[in-house]
């Protein structure tokens, strides 16, 4: 019997450097022109200016809570935090669509509140099934 852990990640296929940016796979090529007519995809395509759009739209859906989280979140006293320990700690109402919470961080990040420390760690939450999300400091 063969265990997972014994099993070559990607099933046998290692990821290349794609010039030291990015990691390609083999099925890279394939996966780009699915739903294209067969046709690649633009390489540049506007990915960040569609979630900076996202972003926009989730913050202004949720002004008040995004007002009331920040707030909050200012006078919280902590070291470092996770997104899924400032929603422990905030006492806050649930906003009018989850990805507000990533809008939060995101957001207290670009207003100095928050920086990553390049640290990931297990997700607490039963329902996130441990997986690893950033760790953040409190900028002082």
């Amino acid at each position: 019997m063969i265990h997972a852990e014994q099993l070559p990640l990607f099933g046998g296929i290692e990821p290349r450097e794609s010039l030291g940016q990015h990691l390609s796979y083999p099925c890279a090529a394939r996966a780009m022109s699915a739903g294209n007519n067969g046709h690649e995809h633009p390489q540049s395509f506007d990915g960040e200016k569609r979630r900076d759009a996202g972003i926009g739209r989730v913050t202004d859906n949720n002004k008040d809570w995004m007002d009331l989280a920040l707030s909050r979140l200012e006078r919280l006293e902590f070291d470092e935090a996770t997104g899924e320990d400032f929603r422990m700690l905030l006492e806050l109402p649930e906003p009018k669509h989850s990805n507000a919470w990533g809008a939060f961080v995101r957001t207290a990040i670009a207003r100095g509140l928050v920086m990553p420390t390049g640290h990931w760690v297990k997700m607490k939450d039963p329902r996130s099934h441990a997986r690893m999300t950033p760790l953040y400091r409190k900028c002082r």
